[in-house]
């Protein structure tokens, strides 16, 4: 996509290029759907730079965005984010991707989580002890 701004008389004072094919697919999360649960995560990334604030945790239901946080700490190698997910039933299975902003690329993680009533009745999975992700 090419990008030109233009004054009044139609002079071109900036002009660039957006290669969108340089940009992952994610996704926008549905506003519609009210009900959300709170993951406390704990990422682990094999071979990865984590940068605090600007990678991020999406939370997905069916290729779906419920919702996504960036890293808000690293301790001991290990990136922490709290994600507000939104679901529509309990017993929906949740998947999970890491956005890294350096490399441009996002990540999947074999885990799934199946949101429980109990889940629901606190708000939060993790609260006592995070939720433990693994991305490859």
């Amino acid at each position: 996509i090419e990008i030109i701004a233009k004054d009044d008389i139609g002079t071109i004072i900036e002009s660039f290029v957006i290669n969108i094919s340089d940009i992952p697919e994610w996704g926008i999360v549905d506003s519609a759907i009210t009900d959300s649960v709170t993951f406390i995560i704990e990422a682990t990334l094999d071979n990865k730079t984590i940068d605090v604030d600007v990678d991020k945790v999406g939370i997905y239901i069916n290729n779906s965005l419920r919702g996504d946080g960036p890293i808000l700490a690293i301790d001991n190698g290990k990136a922490y984010a709290s994600v507000a997910a939104r679901y529509k039933n309990v017993g929906e299975t949740f998947s999970f991707k890491f956005y890294d902003a350096s490399e441009t690329e996002i990540i999947y993680s074999e885990n799934k989580y199946t949101l429980q009533a109990s889940d629901v009745i606190s708000s939060f999975v993790g609260l006592d002890k995070p939720y433990k992700l693994i991305f490859k």
